[in-house]
């Protein structure tokens, strides 16, 4: 395979490529080295591996399913709760770093190069992770029977309204009065459970317009029971008008999900010349160039210039491509220089952490 990794770029399935039973390896987490035995299977119900390089390692399969996007997608949904159940199973007894669902090596030696590549990402993101899990909580409400409750008190302190006006202002009213008891809520539940954690990420709430809280925890280990208690006073206190769901403990998906890419030449190169930059460049070379052409362009030193403020940050958009382009690829360094051409863009890892938000 060309790349370095295959995924979909939607998230869920393969490459599209066709994987041979001897070559697919299927990436379901990274974690500390270890060669225990895993007493449950993976995707096919293939037997997992774990490839290591130095201190850590990867926890993979065989796949001999030619390309998950072939799949249908009642099976993918399965692949997709195998991979969860697979981290789930892991991180009860090690931390783990998961990795984006429908990321595949060629082969094992693929994997150990992959880990040599991105050995600083990994141990960073295992050392922010350890003796830690997260814990999700949401909660809803029935908000036909909220609204009917506030508009009953504000319709009784308008009894005597009849313009049009009036009942637009009504109306109006009714919207605030919801959405400051659902902040009020919002903060109680949440000013109550982070003193807890030690940070915390905001979900997407897209269940139903009934959910009014969804926001992920990462606790230490120490701290669950405690977590749950507060939980628990909390619901008590909502009881009769707010339903509470606590999932977990899970894999640390919110806060670390590494997401694996063949670095893109074409970006890099309109990055390096956007800053000016030879083919070889040190980092340094990098940020002089950066802070030079962003206070060159910077909009406040340019108040007449329409066009200052895309330049400004087409520059600074530049320097995240190569900054990260240099993080995720010091073994290409050589004293201090990093090497921009095709070669060697295409045979870098980009590296980026999807869980963090």
């Amino acid at each position: 395979m060309d790349s370095q990794v295959q995924h979909d770029p939607e998230g869920l399935n393969g490459s599209g490529k066709v994987v041979s039973p001897q070559e697919g390896r299927f990436i379901y987490c990274f974690t500390e080295r270890g060669e225990e035995a895993y007493p449950f299977t993976g995707l096919e119900g293939a037997k997992l591996e774990t490839i290591s390089y130095g201190d850590i390692a990867a926890v993979i399969s065989p796949l001999r399913t030619t390309s998950l996007n072939q799949l249908e997608k009642e099976a993918v949904w399965e692949s997709i709760l195998k991979h969860q159940e697979v981290n789930g199973h892991i991180s009860s007894s090690k931390t783990v770093v998961p990795v984006r669902f429908g990321t595949i090596a060629d082969d094992s030696f693929e994997v150990k190069e992959l880990l040599q590549k991105i050995y600083l990402q990994v141990k960073a993101a295992l050392k922010r992770l350890e003796g830690k899990i997260e814990l999700v909580v949401r909660t809803s409400w029935d908000l036909h029977a909220v609204i009917q409750e506030v508009k009953g008190e504000i319709t009784i302190e308008n009894a005597g309204a009849t313009d049009l006006q009036e009942k637009i202002t009504i109306g109006r009213g009714i919207f605030e009065a919801v959405e400051k008891r659902k902040r009020s809520i919002i903060d109680t539940i949440h000013h109550g459970l982070y003193p807890l954690a030690v940070d915390f990420s905001v979900g997407s709430m897209r269940e139903s317009e009934e959910m009014i809280f969804d926001c992920s925890y990462l606790v230490r280990r120490g701290k669950e029971t405690s977590f749950d208690e507060a939980v628990n006073r909390i619901a008590n206190e909502y009881e009769r008008t707010i339903t509470f769901k606590c999932i977990g403990p899970l894999p640390p998906y919110s806060f670390a999900r590494l997401e694996i890419a063949q670095g893109n030449f074409e970006v890099v190169d309109e990055a390096r010349k956007a800053l000016g930059l030879a083919e070889r460049s040190s980092l340094e070379e990098i940020k002089a160039s950066y802070r030079r052409l962003s206070l060159m362009h910077h909009p406040d030193r340019n108040p007449a210039d329409p066009g200052a403020e895309e330049r400004f940050r087409n520059v600074a958009q530049a320097y995240e491509i190569l900054e990260a382009y240099c993080e995720n690829n010091r073994w290409l360094e050589k004293g201090r220089i990093y090497p921009f051409a095709r070669e060697d863009v295409e045979s870098a890892v980009m590296v980026r952490d999807g869980g963090v938000k």
